[in-house]
């Protein structure tokens, strides 16, 4: 006579369900779901909020499985989670997000074997794609106890900001990795993108455009206010702060000793200018400006 029914046996401290066919029992895994999402917002690499919408969702984030080694979850070069790390769930920034622009996603439920313990971690990258990334975040590391109760357990994403670099290599070698050249658009093996005379790293510091040849930082007029002061005027970006310094040494000297004309200025537009009481005095004076540090 064939028997047909179900009961529970609690073996080894794990809640498993057995099923009973014909007189045979067969092990059933519990299928109780796990609860994701954002507890802050999320920065991209420049300080953006990261895109995403409800109704276009953007960034990518990736549920993985924890090896047991902080020191073996760093992705592949390409960025694809290695083979310690496997996916557990993906989703993306601005799933289940009334706000347009959040920079975050809620309740993302991922089904997933609850009848033993899940170590996990969440990556998000800066892009919709891996391939599209140049930096990821990565978040604490979460054990999700077994659980039998039917209740899904919630794991709140706390990173502040995607600002590991996929790719730290500098192949041009001006100063810029490989990471924040795709970020920027700029050649990564070409150290002066637009041609312009300046590098894109030293762009990248004065936030001028490493992709146009008409944008960077140099001087624009020099003129005269009065009978001894000078007008020194240089291109600018909002927010970045300079020096104003000058020589009279001949720039063909092999020491050249600069002296900061007042104090560091701080742009509120694209042009600064400075009026140097009695520099029309100065014998062949040279000027040069320089990013102040912040």
């Amino acid at each position: 006579m064939e028997s047909f029914g179900k009961f529970m046996s609690n073996a080894v401290g794990a809640l498993v369900c057995w099923v009973l066919v014909s007189g045979t029992a067969f092990p059933q895994a519990i299928d109780n779901s796990l609860t994701y999402g954002t507890a802050y917002p999320i920065q991209d690499e420049f300080g953006n909020l990261l895109p995403g919408t409800a109704s276009n969702p953007g960034a990518l984030v990736h549920l993985l499985r924890y090896p047991g080694d902080l020191l073996t979850i760093q992705p592949n070069p390409d960025g694809t989670p290695n083979i310690n790390t496997p996916i557990l769930h993906t989703t993306f920034i601005g799933e289940n997000v009334v706000d347009e622009s959040s920079g975050q996603f809620f309740g993302i439920i991922a089904p997933m074997n609850r009848a033993t313990q899940q170590v996990l971690f969440a990556r998000v990258y800066n892009r919709p794609t891996v391939e599209d990334s140049s930096f990821y975040g990565n978040s604490r590391v979460f054990t999700a106890l077994p659980n039998a109760s039917g209740e899904s357990d919630i794991f709140w994403i706390e990173i502040p900001q995607t600002n590991i670099e996929i790719d730290p290599n500098d192949d041009d070698g001006d100063g810029l990795s490989n990471s924040w050249e795709k970020s920027l658009g700029t050649n990564p093996l070409e150290p002066d993108t637009d041609g312009d005379g300046v590098s894109d790293y030293h762009e990248f510091l004065a936030g001028t455009d490493p992709l146009n040849d008409e944008d960077f930082l140099r001087m624009v007029e020099l003129s005269y206010a009065g009978a001894a002061d000078l007008i020194v005027e240089w291109s600018a970006v909002s927010g970045r702060t300079y020096q104003l310094e000058f020589t009279t040494n001949s720039l063909n000297d092999a020491l050249i000793e600069y002296i900061s004309v007042y104090d560091p200025v701080s742009a509120t537009g694209d042009t600064i200018s400075i009026t140097f009481t009695n520099g029309a005095l100065l014998e062949n004076p040279h000027f040069r400006v320089h990013l102040a540090p912040e």
